[in-house]
């Protein structure tokens, strides 16, 4: 029976430890023994005390005595899952979680503590509490330089919070002069009693120390836990500073040797981890990145450099995406960018994917995927992101998988996101403004050239009175002046459009008496209505006032005057006003041939233009009611057209009553 108990006890994977009431070791299993590096005489009748972390010695003794109630021992009561912490004969910690019970044997009281060894999930657990503390780090530092104001506090700032992550006695930069002969210590933190060296190190000749650059450039960095160990001109130098260890990283501006950047330890022999040092030749990255831009700053003069600063500042949203969890870490900037705090969005993937517009959705997903998939080298998207508003805002997301798990798949991808919603929009303006100038090339080409070669060919014929009959020449003089009021109203809207487009036309609303103006565009077209046989009929109930600005409304009345002559032949048009609650509506109605559908959807359109010739073969630009529906607007008003081919047309507008 002994022997089958012993089989047994020695066969739990669990570290076991049988202990009597006063907390001595009276017996233990082969897996505790291995773990703890202690053979059986060395154990036995010890203390549990002796294998236990002093911070948990306390914790034990009061967990034996939730056992006992007075004298009486309590057999029911058990003990589960309390953290305690034991010490192998190397001096090794083991991290436990041990549950705690009465053991009876041959009619003694003892405890059976049972162990289970968590110490990699406690060391996995600690590297991941690491690892985000050197990425808020990382994003802090990154973010803090996404501009250069204040740069020199920043990288004091800089400096103060990698030496308080590291520990270390002394962090510093040292920069280079013009010439690279020599270096000066110019940005310094130092920990609690460790002595200031900036003032002592300026101006140091690179021959005293021929190693320094020499090692710097070729391993990329000087690095030793004891300075014992580095060459003799370095240790010369770095001995009476008290410096035991250290570890110095280069900076590189525009591709050359700008300096470095220093971390001395003077109370102990540092080791350092290798993901410390890599966060840390990060940072000196950024920092030269920093310094760069910097260089680029003070040598400001063209406009190229001037946009290179400006995407530099530009503010950047970090990511970092855990691809097997699809736990996704985003900076503060996103929360900028889309107007949501930290907690309305899930902090995963598909928290991300909601805030994608609907119709670049299956598109960015498409690059993301293929490149996940190792189809591209990097992943590049642009598109559209809903705000918290409900506004889209235009982004450039760039990223990469920068690791793989054991089986070769990726683990982990890391990416910018930038906001490019102006640049977007610039583009939209540029692309507005070349169908501008390509409109207005068009007609200065083809309609203002045609009109005026027509009258200098009339003019040509008029001024040899000889060869022309009375009748001739007065239907060539005719003919002449109505081209020439052609010309005149095709050139003034050209004017205004053009000014419009470029914002040369201000906007000066005031108050007006409508009746008023449009009798007087009326005046302007009379004559030309009467040559068509045209009446114009207006119909005021009263006396209208409107909150506009007063040329703009001229040039809309004046245009849907013009247009309803150019379409009209005998017939009459109708002005009226009626007045609304917060405006008053304007219908302008003519007897003309109307207009279709198509050429109407081309009217009301604001990047296609088309001009019909009208009813006496006049010549348009296609611009007068594209005028007139852009003043409309920037007066608050509303624009519509109701038309019928072969009966006539109605045009509708309305302006905000004074």
């Amino acid at each position: 029976m002994q022997e089958n108990f012993t089989h047994l006890f020695n066969a739990i994977d669990e570290l076991l430890f049988i202990i009597d009431e006063r907390g001595h070791i009276l017996n233990t299993n082969d897996p505790a023994f291995r773990a703890l590096g202690f053979n059986k005489k060395e154990l036995e009748g010890k203390s549990i005390h002796f294998i236990l972390s002093p911070l948990y010695t306390q914790n034990l003794s009061l967990l034996l005595k939730n056992f006992y109630s007075g004298d009486v021992l309590l057999s029911d009561v058990h003990v589960k899952n309390q953290q305690i912490v034991l010490v192998g004969k190397s001096g090794q910690s083991i991290h436990c979680l041990c549950r705690i019970s009465v053991f009876d044997s041959r009619n003694e009281i003892s405890f059976l503590v049972s162990a289970v060894d968590i110490t990699l999930q406690k060391e996995t657990e600690e590297k991941l509490i690491r690892n985000l503390i050197q990425q808020t780090l990382l994003a802090d530092i990154s973010q803090s330089f996404l501009s250069l104001e204040n740069f020199e506090k920043k990288i004091s700032a800089t400096l103060d919070m990698i030496g308080k992550h590291t520990g270390v006695s002394r962090v510093y930069i040292f920069e280079d002069s013009a010439d690279g002969a020599s270096t000066n210590n110019t940005y310094e933190w130092c920990n609690l009693g460790v002595e200031p060296q900036l003032d002592q190190l300026q101006g140091i000749p690179y021959e005293i120390i021929p190693s320094w650059k020499k090692i710097l450039i070729e391993k990329g960095r000087v690095f030793s836990t004891n300075i014992q160990e580095l060459p003799e001109d370095l240790v010369v130098i770095l001995e009476p500073q008290g410096i035991k260890s250290i570890l110095i990283l280069p900076l590189y501006v525009e591709n050359s040797f700008f300096g470095f950047i220093g971390f001395d330890e003077c109370e102990r022999n540092k080791i350092w981890q290798t993901d410390e040092i890599e966060l840390l030749r990060t940072i000196a990255g950024i920092l030269s990145n920093s310094f760069e831009r910097r260089v680029y700053q003070k040598k400001l003069s063209d406009s190229e450099i001037r946009l290179k600063l400006a995407i530099d500042n530009t503010d950047t949203c970090l990511w970092d995406w855990n691809i097997e969890t699809n736990e996704l870490f985003f900076n503060e900037i996103w929360q900028k960018m889309t107007g949501y705090e930290a907690h309305e969005i899930a902090p995963d993937i598909i928290g991300w994917e909601n805030t994608l517009h609907s119709e670049d959705k299956e598109r960015v997903l498409s690059e993301l995927n293929d490149h996940v998939n190792g189809k591209t080298d990097v992943y590049l998207s642009i598109y559209r992101i809903i705000t918290k508003s409900g506004d889209f805002k235009w982004v450039i997301d760039k990223g990469r998988v920068v690791e793989f798990d054991a089986n070769n798949k990726p683990s982990r991808a890391i990416g910018t996101i930038i906001d490019i919603d102006r640049q977007k929009k610039i583009e939209e303006e540029l692309r507005s403004l070349n169908i501008t100038k390509d409109k207005l090339f068009s007609i200065i080409g083809h309609d203002l050239r045609g009109l005026i070669g027509t009258i200098m060919q009339i003019s040509e014929m008029v001024s040899d009175k000889n060869a022309l009959s009375e009748e001739n020449l007065n239907y060539f003089l005719q003919s002449q002046k109505e081209l020439s009021q052609n010309t005149f109203q095709l050139l003034e809207n050209l004017l205004s459009w053009a000014r419009f487009n470029l914002e040369q036309i201000r906007y000066n609303p005031q108050k007006i008496l409508l009746n008023n103006l449009i009798d007087e565009s009326i005046l302007g077209v009379r004559y030309k209505a009467i040559q068509k046989g045209i009446e114009i009929i207006t119909n005021y109930s009263s006396d209208h006032y409107v909150n506009a600005d007063e040329e703009m409304v001229k040039i809309i009345t004046r245009n849907l005057l013009n247009n309803a002559i150019k379409f009209t032949e005998k017939g009459s048009i109708n002005i009226s006003c009626k007045e609304n609650r917060e405006n008053i509506e304007v219908t302008v109605q003519d007897t003309g041939i109307g207009i279709s559908d198509e050429y109407l959807a081309i009217v009301l359109s604001d990047n296609e233009y088309h001009s019909t010739p009208g009813t006496s073969n006049e010549r348009g630009s296609g611009l007068g009611l594209k005028l007139c529906k852009s003043f409309i607007h920037q007066n608050k008003g509303s624009f519509s057209i109701h038309s019928t081919v072969g009966k006539g047309s109605q045009f509708i507008f309305t302006l905000p009553k004074a």
